[in-house]
Parts: structure tokens; sequence; C-alpha cells
């Protein structure tokens, strides 16, 4: 073989080699390459001013830069629902770029206030969708209480209706829910059963401030959710059964308590008193009978 045909099969092996590699690298790249386009191509069709006043280039740097960032999914997803200036709001979020792009993805404009509020925000990197949920619907009613009483809140907000979630943040402002003595737990019950469950826990929450009323309660909801039980019925059974067991109490702790030192003299001083005024006593009878059968005194 001489140099010149060694040469070109080392050429064409070399380029079949380049070849291979840029296909492989293309056949990678492609996918994020176009989605990027696709959504760039609906945003110009569904967000065209927007696009327009940023211009093109930069909203698609930006959207490659963020994509391979956070991934593409989840960002062209949260762009094609609030348009470029999801973009905008990832960037400023920082360090809860994803939260924020998660939510936006799955709520679209209902998330904005959630996302462009720090706290809010904070709170969805936190504790999850349940409390981006919560936040989307009820708004800054929820923000204290989850705040307060954190996953469970959230959890239950997440559950309830516009009136049910009111009910919930007044009982968490006047301190009510805060003297529940398992008020994680009734919250969970909450989170599960939703409405009904905080219409009852709304109705009885002062009789769920008695400790016996609120572990049969969240041991058991269902009987007083249907109306089987009554808590009432709970808490005077339970006032009842110390009542019975105060004589026999009263008796040991008086039994524990007493000195005996001071029951003793006490005993002897009353006895002693005791004697010496029968002993007075009789000297007294002894005397007058004396006097009236004295001679001197028949003599009159």
């Amino acid at each position: 073989m001489t140099y010149h045909s060694r040469f070109r099969r080392l050429w064409a092996l070399a380029w079949c080699c380049g070849l291979l590699c840029f296909a492989t690298t293309a056949g990678l790249a492609n996918p994020v390459s176009k989605l990027v386009s696709e959504t760039m191509e609906y945003l110009g069709k569904n967000f065209a001013r927007e696009v327009a006043e940023q211009g093109t280039e930069t909203v698609a740097k930006r959207l490659e830069t963020l994509s391979a960032r956070h991934g593409e999914a989840v960002v062209t997803a949260a762009t094609r629902r609030v348009g470029p200036r999801a973009l905008r709001i990832a960037e400023e979020a920082g360090e809860n770029a994803l939260p924020a792009l998660t939510t936006l993805s799955k709520y679209g404009d209902n998330a904005l206030a959630v996302v462009t509020d720090s706290t809010q925000l904070r709170l969805v990197a936190n504790l999850g969708d349940n409390a981006a949920a919560a936040l989307v619907k009820h708004g800054n009613a929820a923000t204290p209480v989850i705040s307060k009483f954190g996953g469970e809140a959230a959890e239950a907000l997440a559950k309830l209706s516009s009136q049910e979630g009111r009910q919930l943040a007044i009982m968490a402002s006047e301190g009510t829910l805060a003297i529940i003595p398992q008020s994680p737990a009734v919250l969970r019950v909450i989170g599960k059963y939703g409405d009904r469950a905080m219409n009852f826990v709304w109705r009885n929450k002062l009789t769920l401030a008695s400790v016996a009323a609120c572990a049969a309660f969240v041991s058991n909801p269902e009987p007083f959710l249907d109306g089987a039980k009554d808590l009432s019925v709970v808490v005077a059974e339970n006032a009842i059964k110390p009542l019975a067991q105060v004589p026999a109490e009263l008796a040991k702790e008086a039994g524990k308590s007493t000195e005996w030192t001071i029951v003793i003299v006490t005993g002897l001083v009353l006895f002693t008193g005791y004697g010496a005024w029968r002993y007075w006593l009789r000297q007294v009878v002894e005397d007058n009978k004396m006097r009236y059968q004295s001679p001197e005194r028949g003599k009159h």
C-alpha cells in the first residue's frame, strides 16, 4: 500500500469519526433547541408585544440560559403559561427560581402574586405544592397561618373552600387554634376531610380546647363529623370522673400532709384542759354543797 492511499484511508476514517461525533452531539442538543424554538414560536404568536419590547434574540437567549440551569420542561412550560415575564420572575427569584417556575407552570397567572412575594415564595420552596395551592387559593390570608402552623396548615388550606379557609384564618388570628391541645393533629383531620371537618371545628372550637374532647376527636373523627357522637358528652364524662375521685384524693393528701406532732400536742392540751375544767367544776359543786349544808345557814 502506497503512502498516498494510506493517507486517504486515515483521512476518510477521521472524517467519519468527526461526522459521527457531530451527529451524536446534534442529536443530544436538538431536543432542547427544538423545544426552545417551538416555545419562541408560541411566544411570538401569543405574547408578540412583550417579545417585541424585549427583543426576540434577548428572549431566546434568556430562555436557553434558564433552560440549561433549571430544565427546559419547567422553564418552557412556565413561559408558555405567563409569557416572557416568567423569565424575569425566575431571574429575580434567585435560589427559589425553580419553585417559582414550577408554580407558574402549574397555576399560570393565578400564581403571579405568590411567586412575586418573597415570603410566600419562601413558604412554597420550603413546604412544596400544598403551600403553593393554599396560597394561590386563599391569598394573603393563608400566609400567617402557614407561617405559624407549617405543613399541616398548608395541607388543610389547600383542601378548603374560600369560606372555610377564612374560618381557619380567623381561628389562627384570634388564638383559638393555638389553644387546641393537638392543633397539628386537628389540622391533619381538616386536610383529610376538608370543608366538613373545618365546619365542625369552627362550631366546636372552644370545646376542642378540652384535652379529652380533642383527643377523642382526632383519634376517631368520623363519628363526630357524622353526628353519631357529641363532644359535649365527652367533656361531661371526663368532668364527672375527677369529681368522684376527690374525697379519696383529699383523704390521701391529708394523710400525707398531716403533722402528727401537732395533732398529738393539741390532743394533750385539750385533754389536760378538759381534766382541769372537770376538776374545777367538781370543786365548785362541793363548795356549794358545803355552804348549803352548814349550821349557820339553818339558824337563819
